[in-house]
């Protein structure tokens, strides 16, 4: 049982019960995408429950794996699901005010437990929010930087933000040197926070793969023999097929990540860090990568000259 409870199960019947836990259709995600919505008075994690549940089913594989999957019937409402997780992460949980005071909140707390959290496990059970907010408020009183920024406004203001980016090779490349860039420019000049979507303080998103992540270094043959992510069963012929074979959709967000550059700094400085980030961005960006591209195709060349000139000594 304990297994089970941990998504560990060792039983290939059991799998369907390790998803239900943690899986692209998890509990957790359905419950926290609602409940969300609902208190923050927005409709963008709102989906279908009712039809989504009646459409889970067990789906078995050729290796009589039992995997949680869907009935035909479900394929829009899981559509719908996913890009709930979607909009309510780009409207919601990655908002340009919330994740500034995820900074400030962050570091108040690190702060006041900077020797360590309560070893006495009912000590520890004791930190819940009210506690944290008033120990926050005692804290502000005793002029701590971080608890004053979380209760005091006006906060650090948004400079600079990216495009929602699909976090590919390139993407990233460009959001590091940018990074660098800005860090080199301002440091110790302004006050700046920096900020991206990925890490631990973002909610999981758009890890839709087509097939399960033990087959992602496979070849394309050894993938079709994989287990699908999301699979779906045809109820009439019971054939089991992975969700991006009848959902566009899903297709044009699968195997992609979200990876939003934010930058912030006071209002004194916003209009100077601004014009700064879209000019490295949108701009200087690409002639640095055009130099780097150059560079390394006349090196590419240089190493083909050097090697037909030792086959000729030979």
């Amino acid at each position: 049982m304990l297994t089970v409870l941990l998504g560990q199960s060792t039983d290939k019947h059991h799998r369907f019960i390790d998803e239900l836990i943690s899986g692209q259709l998890d509990a957790d995600k359905m419950d926290y995408l609602l409940r969300d919505s609902h208190y923050c008075g927005v409709q963008y994690g709102m989906y279908d429950i009712e039809k989504l549940i009646n459409s889970l089913t067990i789906c078995p594989s050729k290796y009589d794996q039992w995997q949680l999957g869907i009935t035909t019937d479900g394929v829009h409402v899981v559509e719908e699901f996913v890009f709930a997780r979607y909009w309510m992460f780009l409207q919601v949980y990655f908002h340009k005010t919330r994740r500034i005071y995820d900074y400030y909140l962050s570091n108040a707390i690190a702060e006041k437990y900077s020797s360590g959290y309560p070893k006495d496990l009912n000590e520890y059970l004791k930190i819940n929010d009210i506690k944290i907010i008033e120990s926050l408020n005692s804290e502000a009183a005793c002029n701590s930087k971080w608890a004053k920024a979380y209760f005091s406004r006006p906060h650090l203001k948004e400079a600079f933000v990216s495009k929602p980016h699909q976090e590919i090779d390139e993407e990233k490349d460009r959001v590091a040197w940018v990074i660098q860039r800005v860090e080199e420019e301002f440091k110790d000049k302004v006050e700046l926070q920096i900020d991206q979507a990925k890490g631990k303080s973002a909610k999981s998103l758009i890890d839709i793969s087509k097939y399960l992540e033990e087959a992602e270094d496979s070849t394309e043959n050894e993938r079709e023999e994989s287990l699908p992510a999301i699979p779906v069963i045809n109820k009439y012929t019971g054939r089991v097929f992975p969700i991006q074979s009848i959902s566009v959709p899903i297709v044009a967000i699968s195997d992609q990540k979200i990876n939003v550059l934010r930058v912030y700094t006071t209002d004194d400085n916003v209009e100077k860090v601004r014009n700064f980030c879209h000019r490295k961005f949108y701009e200087e960006y690409f002639v640095y990568s055009q130099k780097i591209k150059e560079m390394r195709a006349a090196l590419e060349k240089d190493e083909i000259q050097r090697a037909e000139r030792e086959k000729k000594w030979l």
